[in-house]
């Protein structure tokens, strides 16, 4: 019953909101991206749609999919958007959705184009909702996926170690994570930077016995 005439009243319903917001846009926006569309618009015009949809619409949909039988029965020959005009004539709406849509794209060009207001409506009907996928599909994905995952693992191994200068910066920057944030660590940082401070003065005091010794032999 949704495919028989329902869905294509919510988009009609749906795409009157779509386009009104974009025209009240334009009064301000200089460029193309300026006009912007959130989340929050899309949930509040999708909950404005719904409950825009007739029971008239949604009761002809069921006599076109044959679930409910009478004498009123709209014909199987009957597309989507004739039930929708049907619907809105038999509640006295001469303002049909799609009658409203197409007054309001006039105002507008999609594609450097004018649509009308059933080629709006039915613009994503060929989208696919969803992917076929067969047994190839998973395993070139398995196989893209651990290759991603290796070179990653090599990017890992040749990260190169920080070298003295660098390690006792990180002592000075734990030493303020501490006075912020875990005050108990400052001991156990002090005595990790005091053993860094010795290893670093070591390493100063053996290039410097060796550039001595470079000198005693001239």
């Amino acid at each position: 019953p949704l495919d028989q005439g329902v869905i294509h009243s919510f988009k009609c319903y749906y795409r009157q909101k779509l386009v009104k917001h974009i025209i009240a846009q334009c009064t301000l926006a200089q460029t193309a991206d300026q006009i912007s569309i959130t989340v929050l618009d899309a949930i509040k015009w999708i909950d404005l749609s719904w409950k825009s949809v007739t029971e008239n619409t949604i009761k002809n949909c069921f006599r076109a999919a044959g679930i409910i039988r009478s004498s009123s029965t709209p014909s199987s020959s009957m597309t989507n958007m004739d039930i929708i005009v049907e619907t809105d004539i038999e509640s006295n709406n001469s303002d049909n959705p799609l009658q409203q849509l197409h007054s309001l794209l006039v105002h507008l060009r999609i594609g450097g184009s004018q649509l009308t207001a059933a080629e709006f409506v039915d613009i994503d009907s060929c989208i696919p909702t969803f992917n076929e996928w067969d047994d190839s599909e998973h395993i070139k994905t398995y196989i893209q996926v651990t290759q991603d995952d290796n070179e990653e693992e090599e990017e890992a191994l040749l990260e190169q170690p920080p070298n003295l200068s660098e390690a006792l910066e990180v002592m000075r920057k734990l030493h303020l994570f501490a006075s912020i944030e875990q005050p108990q660590l400052h001991n156990l940082i002090s005595d990790l930077e005091s053993q860094l401070t010795d290893i670093y003065l070591d390493s100063k005091a053996v290039k410097q016995s060796s550039i001595t010794d470079y000198f005693s032999h001239c």
